[in-house]
């Protein structure tokens, strides 16, 4: 676990520096356009400095269909990013199964947890990601507080150098 100020900062550590250290012929981040903005301006700002980004559609429900997800993964994906419940629509993606087809390709998993926190069981180890965010002020917490959830074995580069704190 890491603290942070947000799951805004733990979204944009997870993106930003998953596709840094991705190599040059595995850098495609996967996510969707109703992604939280710490996640969706990240991503448009990944693809403008040169990182490929392929946006999942929508069922009509407002759901990533897992056979979407697998038309598009290949050995160019580095990350797929996507959350666990919608803040607007209020639907749940199908995480567990998403983040199985990620790992089949070589890809890792980041999911946005913020909106699931308190309303449903949520266990980083049942759903099978390798990175998680939550935002304390969700389940009453602090605002300013956040944790991002790293998988035993998974790399994560640290987002601050220097202090070895």
């Amino acid at each position: 676990m890491v603290f942070t100020s947000g799951a805004s900062e733990g979204n944009n550590h997870v993106l930003r520096r998953v596709t840094a250290r991705a190599p040059a012929t595995r850098r495609r981040l996967v996510t969707t356009a109703v992604e939280h903005s710490s996640v969706r301006s990240v991503a448009e700002e990944l693809e403008a400095e040169g990182v490929a980004v392929t946006w999942l559609p929508l069922d009509r429900y407002g759901r990533v269909r897992p056979e979407d997800l697998a038309a598009v993964l290949d050995d160019t994906v580095c990350l797929v990013s996507c959350m666990l419940a919608n803040n607007e629509l209020g639907t749940l993606n199908p995480v567990r199964e998403l983040a199985a087809l990620a790992h089949a390709h070589g890809a890792a998993f980041h999911a946005d947890c913020v909106q699931a926190l308190g309303k449903i069981p949520v266990d980083v180890g049942d759903l099978g990601v390798d990175y998680a965010t939550f935002s304390a002020h969700k389940v009453f917490g602090p605002k300013g507080v956040g944790v991002l959830y790293v998988r035993d074995g998974a790399t994560l580069d640290p987002f601050i150098s220097g202090g070895h704190q």
